[in-house]
């Protein structure tokens, strides 16, 4: 009698996963999903979102090739020769640092036509063209 109850159970047990799997599949199907899988939908374009990368990395792309290889990302084409100094590093040292349109620069690197010749601790001297000119931090009111 212990047998055939057990078998019973099992039984019963095998017919409840099945009822459950086949309720599932329907319930997929009139969710338009096959196998686990959504179907894709056309999102209007006045519903997708494009990322505006603002000429800086795409954060969602990968730096790392699969096989370890380090991606280069492309150098950065300035739209103008407008100079925004955001803010200074300075050290009467020598190790002064610029923060120039969201990157860091320091004395001798060029940006555009321009060269940094010395950044001092309100202003950065420039060389473009042979002349010097200059671009002074903007005070916070």
């Amino acid at each position: 009698m212990l047998i055939k109850n057990k078998y019973f159970f099992i039984a019963v047990f095998f017919v409840i996963i099945i009822a459950v799997q086949a309720a599932s599949a329907k319930e997929n199907a009139a969710f338009g999903k096959k196998n686990g899988a959504v179907k894709a939908e056309r999102v209007p374009k006045e519903r997708q979102f494009v990322y505006d990368t603002k000429e800086k990395r795409d954060p969602f792309v990968a730096l790392v090739t699969k096989e370890g290889r380090i991606i280069e990302p492309p150098a950065r084409k300035r739209k103008t020769d407008e100079i925004y100094l955001e803010g200074i590093i300075y050290d009467p040292k020598g190790g002064s640092y610029a923060v120039i349109d969201g990157e860091i620069w320091k004395a001798g690197d060029s940006i555009g036509a321009a060269t940094i010749i010395r950044i001092e601790s309100q202003k950065i001297i420039f060389l473009k063209s042979d002349k010097e000119f200059e671009v002074e931090l903007k005070k916070e009111e």
